[in-house]
């Protein structure tokens, strides 16, 4: 160790002035103390965390592909956000910030519900070029879990659609328009004598209206959109109030006119819409008519019916009159189901990662993700507001993330117990820990820190993303990965001003990672023990 009477031995020659038997510095002449210098402390800036507490529950969704052979996800959708109609004022971002709308360039989006709002479901309109519109209602029930939801679009070509155009005069056609389309399933007619209005009941000026009709069967070819493909969700609790009836979709037809920018939303007599439906029907039978707003995402049962001409081999046509332009749902009601959809995995385990499974048939699509070989899909008191009919069938699906199906029921009743077989793939799937971290280029010690508390997901290229947990401070768990194959990975770190780029990871082989900002927070900290030597 240093010798300290040595050092401060040449202190006081370098000063001029000698080490009294006291302790004290004196100049021998007036006995004035000189006291020795004062020198400051050392201080260093050292980063302090700011990460946030990790959140217990946020939805992550993703749009895909309706008519796709794989699971693939819809890029550059947008998505807005609605509560009864109009834009929602209950829905944040993961980092609490207010949004009633968003744009997602992968496809997938995060979003979280405001602390103080009691709502258990939005209800979210989806728009992306090529695709046909889709409303589906994300429900997140108690708001106690991350929510992993799907959302299916289907592509434009794969629907029945008409588009044509004609002249125009005074707010009026310039004469009687009757257009079908191709295979004749959807037929639209307005007299001349019928004025067109817009939005706001203004007849509508030009000399040209454009119609565009929009439908696909219940029951559709592959590659071809079925009617569960385009239907908007939320009808069953609308198109009848009887508490132990459920709504049973016969067919569904958009039409949409315009005179040049301007939509054709009314009229001031009615026009006449045919549609077909099939199924063992009869001449004369009736069918229960609501309409759509697509606007606002608003089902609105109408007070007129459908009407069934003559039919050929189970196919009728269903005509109607309507002084508005929308979507339009033809339906039937029958007996609710008197028991919660529940489902039982036999065979292999659930993967850590998780099961999508899906119930569809052509009047109904639900999908869920599960964790457990056991659990419940539609509680008692939902049955009606998912439209569980007592005697409805579905096919029923199991897979994973990486699009491995597990499983296949092509026909089980709906109402009551689901049993599927899983078999897992013969692809080797791994778990992976992902460590994070991040040091500070505004410090001026190079700590690393844990970067807990951030929204992370993972997905191969062009498929669906899932959630990391968090299972550690600053440490995510990656489940369920193709062993050798690359992930995208997509971190949210919630903290104001700092972004992480998506980095690429190689399942089985993950490296943690560090993250260099330079807007962290830093505190003074005293340096201490600065030893002259040993």
């Amino acid at each position: 160790m240093g010798n300290k009477k040595f050092n401060l031995t040449k202190l006081a020659l370098a000063m001029g002035v000698t080490l009294s038997l006291s302790g004290c510095f004196s100049d021998n002449d007036n006995n004035v103390e000189i006291k020795p210098p004062v020198v400051p402390p050392t201080t260093v800036k050292v980063p302090v965390s700011d990460t946030k507490e990790a959140l217990s529950f946020y939805v992550n969704a993703s749009v895909v592909d309706a008519t796709a052979d794989d699971l693939t996800v819809v890029p550059n959708a947008t998505v807005k956000f609605f509560d009864n109609g109009v834009a929602s004022e209950n829905i944040t971002d993961v980092s609490g910030n207010a949004i009633t709308e968003l744009t997602t360039a992968t496809g997938a989006f995060t979003f979280n519900v405001d602390s103080d709002s009691d709502i258990s479901e939005v209800t979210v309109i989806i728009s992306a070029e090529g695709y046909f519109n889709k409303t589906s209602v994300i429900d997140f029930g108690d708001k106690d879990a991350v929510v992993e939801s799907l959302i299916t679009l289907a592509k434009k070509d794969s629907l029945v659609v008409k588009e044509a155009t004609a002249a125009a005069s005074g707010g009026k056609l310039s004469e009687d328009l009757t257009t079908k389309t191709d295979d004749d399933s959807v037929t639209v007619a307005i007299s001349s004598d019928v004025e067109l209005r817009d939005a706001e009941g203004n007849a509508v000026t030009g000399e040209e209206v454009s119609i565009s009709l929009v439908t696909a069967p219940l029951d559709a070819e592959d590659g071809k959109a079925a009617a569960i493909d385009v239907l908007p969700e939320g009808f069953s609790a609308v198109a009848n109030d009887d508490a132990t009836l459920v709504v049973e979709p016969a067919g569904y037809v958009e039409v949409n006119m315009s005179a040049g920018d301007t939509a054709i939303k009314s009229f001031d007599t009615p026009i006449s819409i045919t549609t077909t439906v099939k199924g063992d029907f009869a001449e004369g039978d009736k069918f229960a008519i609501t309409s759509f707003n697509e606007e606002t995402g608003v089902w609105t049962k109408e007070t007129g019916e459908a009407t069934l001409g003559a039919g050929n081999e189970m196919t009728f046509p269903a005509s109607f009159t309507t002084d508005h332009l929308t979507g339009f749902l033809l339906s039937r009601t029958k007996e609710v189901c008197d028991a919660p959809v529940t489902y039982t995995v036999t065979g292999s385990d659930i993967p850590s990662s998780g099961l999508f499974m899906v119930l569809i048939s052509n009047s109904f699509l639900k999908i869920n993700k599960i964790t457990e070989s056991s659990g419940t899909l539609v509680t008692q008191a939902d049955l009606k507001r998912f439209g569980v009919a007592k005697d409805a069938t579905v096919e029923a699906i199991l897979f994973d993330v990486n699009d491995f199906e597990f499983g296949n029921v092509a026909s089980t009743n709906l109402c009551g117990e689901i049993e599927i077989a899983a078999t897992a793939p013969t692809t080797t799937l791994v778990d992976d820990a992902l460590p994070m971290t991040f040091s500070c280029s505004n410090a001026e010690v190079d700590d690393q820190l844990p970067l807990g508390g951030a929204v992370v997901t993972y997905a191969q290229t062009g498929k669906i993303p899932l959630v990391a947990s968090e299972s550690a401070n600053g440490t995510y768990a990656l489940n369920g990965l193709v062993s050798g194959e690359e992930y995208n990975v997509t971190v949210n770190t919630r903290i104001e001003g700092f972004t992480v780029d998506t980095f690429t990871i190689t399942a089985g082989s993950t490296e943690a990672q560090n993250f260099v900002r330079d807007n962290c927070v830093v505190e003074d900290k005293e340096v201490t023990g600065t030893g002259s030597g040993s």
